[in-house]
Parts: structure tokens; C-alpha cells; sequence
């Protein structure tokens, strides 16, 4: 019963992953993230690496900079790989759709990825320890691309 239970609360996790950036801009999705987690995006473009929670946040800061954004984050077919009562390992896929400005009559989607994480649980909840995504089809829309992250902070490091 116990594996159900964190199997749910794993998939509420990305649930709020993609509700945070749908619909705050990605406003809080640092929150999500151990203290010392990782963000990390690979495609044809290359590898955008968020380490840490002050980089993934300035990465949605920026993303907010650019102006609005509508997008509808996907994920579904989470697979555990390994789960224990304090850590889990798994894929979960993502279909993206999104435009700049406001919503069009129809939407196709931009990208497919697999999202390879591992997962902790501190304090009773269920954060990302780490979180790989690996595009499959399609390509990282340019916010995502690396020139788009502010460099990291000197004073933080």
C-alpha cells in the first residue's frame, strides 16, 4: 500500500512541476527541487545544466522576461524504476504544447521528451533530486536554449 501512496504523490510532483509553468510562468518550480537538485535539458542543441535551486529559478525569471507564454506540459506514463520509502527512480514522458502570446485555435506538439529522475523525500515530501530531459521529437523552444539562463551568480557559488 505504501508504494501506491508514494507512486501517487510522485505523479502529484509532476503534476505541479507542469501546472507551476502552464500557469505561473514557472513561478515556484525551484520549490519543487532538493536543495542541492538538478535541471537538465538535452537535445540536437545541446545540454542547458541547472544546477542548484537559484539556477532553475533564474532560468523561469527569465523565461517570464521573454513576456506571455501559453503552454500545456503533458507528462504521463511514469514508470518507477526503483522506489523505496525515502527514494524512487523513474521516467515519465512529456508532450509540450506552446506559443508566444496568447492561445491559437489549434496546437500541435512542439516536444516530446523522456524526463529521466530520481527522487527524495525530505521532511515527508517528495521533491526532485535530479531531472533529466531528453527530447525525443521536436526541438527545445529558444527559452530553453542556454544563452537563454542568466550566468550563475558568483556570490551564490
Amino acid at each position: 500500500m505504501n508504494e501506491d501512496i508514494n507512486w501517487w504523490q510522485i505523479l502529484q510532483l509532476n503534476t505541479e512541476f507542469a501546472w507551476r509553468i502552464d500557469h505561473d510562468g514557472g513561478s515556484g518550480v525551484a520549490e519543487l527541487f532538493a536543495a542541492n537538485g538538478s535541471y537538465h535539458i538535452e537535445s540536437a542543441r545541446g545540454r542547458l545544466e541547472l544546477d542548484g535551486r537559484d539556477r532553475i529559478e533564474a532560468f523561469y525569471e527569465a523565461r517570464r522576461m521573454r513576456g506571455h507564454r501559453i503552454s500545456r506540459h503533458l507528462f504521463s506514463n511514469l514508470r518507477l524504476a526503483s522506489l523505496t520509502s525515502e527514494s524512487a527512480v523513474g521516467i515519465i514522458v512529456l508532450q509540450l504544447y506552446a506559443a508566444d502570446g496568447t492561445a491559437t485555435s489549434s496546437a500541435a506538439p512542439v516536444l516530446i521528451a523522456d524526463f529521466h529522475d530520481q527522487y527524495v523525500r525530505h521532511d515527508g515530501t517528495w521533491k526532485f533530486k535530479s531531472r533529466l530531459a531528453q527530447v525525443v521529437f521536436g526541438t527545445i523552444p529558444d527559452l530553453a536554449s542556454p544563452g537563454a539562463v542568466p550566468a550563475p551568480n558568483p556570490s551564490h557559488s
